[in-house]
């Protein structure tokens, strides 16, 4: 079946690359990589030559998240595949994928896998927000994968956003109180995608939605208490800087058994509640994200 799937991968591919522009890429490239002092970042030449190449506005979305949590198979759907960027955690810096966007020919999409974020295996302590830094400021949309469910662990992930301040300036921003209105004008959307979600979303018996279960959880508490204060601490960064956010929520794509074939799986062999999750997702970033200014 691998081997079928792979073929099938083959002449499609051969039936994409006719007549495509330049630009359009078959698959991922690197793009921003660790410099030869093992601390600076750099970009690819051969990626900037392609970007030079795009010749209309660009829609750029990228991925962050902890490592191992499955970043890639993210952005693949959105080019409506399976295959891709690699589903194994290979990455390392910033890799990039571009495209038509799907549904409208008029923009292009550029699409930014980074490296996991918080492996033990790193020895810069600010790599991570190096790279973090670069996908906000890239970004038309920035996705924030996390797995099971929104708590005090994954959004300790985002505590980089706290950081970002340090690594950004402006000529035009010096009052520190008015820093998360003026950057937000900047920054990405959020949209914040659950993997593997298994829990009923209500509150005092009514449904809610993802994206109200995703305030409830930014949610601030009341008094000044440190650990109170540091509670909301991270939570004020996020809705300062990401004043447009959302949230999805996708099930388990697949029987436990199968998901180490998942790179090899046509979309049609998935959960159909996750395809249909997938759906939602894809149509929501295509058709509502505009283009980088």
């Amino acid at each position: 079946k691998a081997e079928m799937h792979k073929k099938a991968e083959a002449e499609k591919a051969e039936r994409r690359s006719a007549d495509r522009p330049q630009w359009v890429m078959e698959q991922p490239v690197p793009f921003i990589a660790t410099g030869e002092d093992g601390t600076g970042l750099v970009v690819d030449p051969a990626a900037k030559e392609i970007l030079a190449k795009i010749d209309k506005p660009v829609v750029v979305v990228s991925v962050v998240g902890l490592y191992r949590t499955g970043k890639s198979f993210l952005l693949n759907r959105l080019m409506n595949r399976t295959d891709g960027f690699p589903l194994e955690p290979k990455t390392k810096g910033i890799w990039m994928w571009v495209g038509d966007l799907p549904g409208d020919p008029t923009r292009a999409l550029l699409l930014l896998d980074t490296e996991g974020l918080h492996d033990p295996e790193k020895g810069d302590r600010t790599h991570d927000v190096k790279i973090f830094t670069l996908a906000v400021l890239l970004s038309s949309v920035l996705i924030y994968n996390t797995k099971g469910t929104i708590d005090a662990s994954s959004l300790d992930g985002l505590h980089l956003a706290t950081q970002l301040t340090s690594h950004i300036s402006s000529k035009a921003c010096q009052d520190e109180e008015e820093m998360g209105d003026y950057f937000a004008q900047f920054f990405p959307m959020l949209i914040w995608a659950v993997r593997d979600h298994h829990l009923k979303l209500n509150v005092s018996g009514q449904e809610i939605s993802a994206k109200q279960y995703l305030e409830n959880c930014l949610a601030l508490k009341k008094g000044r208490t440190p650990q109170v204060v540091a509670y909301n601490n991270l939570r004020e960064t996020i809705r300062a800087f990401f004043q447009n956010r959302d949230c999805f929520l996708f099930p388990t794509p697949t029987t436990m058994d199968n998901l180490e074939n998942l790179e090899h799986m046509r979309l049609e062999e998935l959960d159909p509640g996750f395809i249909q999750a997938g759906d939602n997702f894809t149509n929501f970033v295509t058709g509502q994200v505009p283009a980088k200014a």
